[in-house]
């Protein structure tokens, strides 16, 4: 507790697998690493250890997935960044860190674009945007994520139409995309990903529409559809999904 009182902001970084004496973390992420410390300050990092072999003491360590290469080249698969109000543009030199599963941001100050680079982020499975200050349309490339299970971009100022390659997320559980400033209508492509439990979408500028085709969703327990310019009925079979509920 008393480090946590230290820093006014912290990262973690966190994995799913253990160090061994012959495994050392890819040269590329120590880079990255080291730009991320370098411009935060956040802690008096050693780098002449390797970060993946101080696992056991949480604000300090990188536990890392050290099955790549033979099992002798470990890589980052979990990033926290979480309500620590930095600022500046998305943090691009994460996108090196291609083996990345889950990037959280959520609470701070971020601003700008996504980039294209993003793209790159193709094991991601839980990416966590929310309540930041991004601007400008969802690049295309965001349409790569097909692991995604978890995408949260709430809370920020995006323009454009909520884009139809959403449809590429079929593994997608919980989709979070309220008061962001998207056009509507909900695009028709939602309804391809029948494994939602958790959708979310609120404060469209614009842009009616029907009731979206949600189905095939048999696992959906929570819906919150406000404000988005629905008009027409609301389906019956909204009454005969068994794991809703909030509605």
């Amino acid at each position: 507790m008393k480090k946590l009182l230290l820093f006014a902001f912290f990262l973690i970084f966190y994995a799913n697998c253990r160090f061994t004496q012959s495994t050392k973390l890819h040269t590329q992420e120590v880079k990255v690493l080291k730009e991320i410390w370098n411009k935060t300050r956040v802690l008096d990092w050693d780098f002449d250890k390797d970060p993946c072999s101080l696992e056991g003491d949480w604000l300090y360590s990188v536990d890392c997935n050290c099955s790549f290469d033979g099992n002798t080249t470990c890589r980052v698969t979990r990033i926290y960044l979480e309500g620590n109000m930095l600022s500046g543009p998305f943090p691009t030199t994460l996108t090196k860190m291609t083996t990345l599963q889950t990037l959280v941001l959520e609470g701070n100050h971020f601003s700008g674009p996504i980039p294209k680079e993003i793209a790159n982020l193709t094991y991601m499975k839980e990416l966590d945007l929310s309540s930041n200050d991004f601007t400008g349309e969802l690049p295309s490339g965001v349409a790569n994520l097909t692991k995604l299970t978890t995408l949260r971009l709430s809370g920020n100022n995006f323009t454009g139409k909520i884009p139809s390659f959403i449809e590429k997320w079929t593994r997608i559980e919980k989709l979070h995309i309220q008061g962001c400033s998207f056009e509507g209508p909900i695009p028709s492509s939602i309804s391809r990903l029948i494994h939602l439990q958790d959708l979310r979408i609120s404060d469209l500028k614009g842009g009616a529409s029907t009731f979206p085709s949600l189905a095939k969703m048999q696992e959906l327990n929570t819906l919150v559809l406000r404000n988005c310019f629905i008009h027409g009925k609301v389906p019956n079979y909204v009454g005969d999904m068994k794991e809703l509920n909030t509605l």
